[in-house]
């Protein structure tokens, strides 16, 4: 065993043999010095190396985004450099690899994440951090959630979208319907900032009671692909508690626009009707 690492050494470098620390350190600015190479090259279209992850992530600027192309970028630099796989996967045995390499905070951009999650069995962050998710699926930062912003930039679609819902949440599936499940919530938080609701009312206990009033017309399926809103009865709360002068349409029509800034596929069945309709991409 240790002549094996002792030929691995030597084969990182011509002439001095490295001690553990100092291939650590060799093999960290090898990965700073290719991310620096590559965030100066021209691609056709938005650089991913140039960018965080949370930018090559939106479905938007998705249409030059190859994680696979890009990881052998980097592969094909590192081992320009002496560090082939076969090297890294070495080094990866050294004791902590996995915290020192998280501690550095190496984390410079998408590809980059995309790498170091690769030759981590999977185990580094992508974004550079873990979602702190409850049983419930919520991630709350504020008044809002942060997995329907996700899904509004259309983290879905995307392939580094993909990669990084599939490593918090297991699977793109589960995402849409943790999303879907609380757009009740974004919404009527939504009507909140419009319409004031919570205003009149004190202490958490009152506002928790008007917020399962405003949900109760909400009606999700039971695999929540599909939602439906009795805006009727929705306006109808909603006049008895703030100084609301919109006709139904109007109304229907302000959470068609809400619905539509979260890239929902929504309509207006009826008046006072409305469904909100789950795409899978």
């Amino acid at each position: 065993m240790i002549k094996k690492y002792q030929l691995f050494l030597e084969q990182i470098t011509l002439s001095k043999t490295l001690s553990h620390d100092e291939a650590f350190l060799d093999f960290l600015n090898t990965i700073f010095e290719c991310q620096k190479y590559y965030s100066d090259q021209n691609f056709d279209g938005m650089n991913p190396f140039s960018h965080s992850y949370t930018m090559c992530a939106k479905s938007h600027n998705d249409h030059n985004m190859d994680p696979e192309r890009d990881l052998q970028l980097i592969k094909n630099y590192m081992r320009k450099y002496g560090w082939s796989e076969e090297n890294v996967a070495e080094l990866s045995k050294m004791p902590n690899f996995f915290n020192r390499i998280y501690r550095e905070n190496t984390t410079a951009s998408a590809p980059m994440d995309y790498y170091l999650y690769s030759i981590t069995n999977n185990q580094f962050p992508l974004q550079g951090y873990k979602w702190e998710i409850d049983q419930n699926g919520e991630e709350r930062y504020g008044d809002e959630n942060e997995l329907i912003i996700r899904f509004s930039y259309g983290w879905h679609r995307s392939k580094y979208g993909k990669l990084v819902i599939k490593q918090n949440i297991g699977s793109v599936s589960k995402f849409l319907m943790l999303c879907l499940k609380d757009i009740s919530n974004v919404i009527i938080e939504r009507l909140n900032g419009i319409f004031y609701l919570y205003q009149g009312f004190i202490g958490n206990e009152n506002q928790n009671d008007l917020m399962l009033e405003l949900k109760s017309c909400f009606f999700p399926d039971k695999d929540y692909k599909e939602i439906y809103i009795d805006s009727f009865e929705l306006l109808k709360i909603c006049k008895r508690i703030s100084d609301i002068n919109q006709s139904q349409l109007e109304f229907d029509n302000l959470i068609i626009g809400i619905c539509n800034k979260l890239h929902l596929e929504t309509r207006i069945i009826s008046e006072g009707d409305i469904k909100i309709t789950f795409m899978d991409a």
